[in-house]
């Protein structure tokens, strides 16, 4: 649609030269600006088309069925995307209302948990900015207090063991497996030629 138009340049009144914006010149461009306009960097001059000067004072020309027809593009893909959005927060909000549903005493009683241990400690939760005093006078606390100690290294060594030892288990686990499969394919086929299996064969003794 505005392809066609890449380029144009008029002169209006003042002597100015316009000149055609290349925000929708191609399919990559346009998909990019239809994105960012969903955030609201979108103009009515972005998606105005500039014609040219005709006749014999030079005056500007103007395609309004090309301008309307641009706008009710842009309006019908916003309008689009809106009602996606919309609906796809609404079966969201509906999934987790469902899922709070089922759960709704472990949620209760989480959330009775959490208050009553909020409560027992010794300290409140403050507004900001009386928080970075909190925070700062809880680090400080922690840091120098012996009823804390920095566990992270040994934390995070007893979690590389767990996860090493959980892969030995694993390739273990595959490698018996596979064995096992093995030997019960084994089991399972017949040797075409044997010797060693076959039973005695019986012979008459002739007197």
């Amino acid at each position: 649609m505005y392809q066609a138009y890449n380029e144009n340049r008029v002169m209006d009144k003042d002597g100015n030269i316009i000149t055609q914006r290349d925000t929708y010149s191609n399919i990559a461009i346009t998909f990019r600006n239809l994105y960012w306009s969903f955030y609201g960097y979108l103009a009515p001059w972005d998606y105005k088309v500039i014609v040219g000067n005709a006749g014999p004072n030079q005056e500007s020309t103007e395609h309004p069925i090309t301008n309307y027809a641009g706008e009710i593009t842009i309006a019908a893909f916003h309008i689009a995307v809106v009602i996606t959005l919309l609906n796809l927060m609404i079966s969201m909000l509906v999934r987790r209302a469902d899922k709070v549903l089922n759960n709704q005493d472990q949620e209760w009683k989480f959330t009775r948990c959490q208050i009553y241990a909020e409560y027992f400690e010794w300290f409140t939760a403050i507004p900001p900015p009386f928080n970075l005093i909190y925070n700062t006078t809880c680090a400080l606390y922690r840091l120098f207090s012996k009823k804390f100690k920095f566990i992270y290294p040994k934390l995070m060594r007893l979690l590389f063991e767990r996860y090493r030892f959980a892969e030995e288990y694993h390739y273990q686990t595959v490698m018996k497996d596979d064995a096992d499969r093995f030997i019960n394919r084994e089991k399972q086929t017949r040797p075409i030629l044997s010797f060693m299996n076959s039973s005695p064969m019986s012979h008459k003794m002739i007197t």
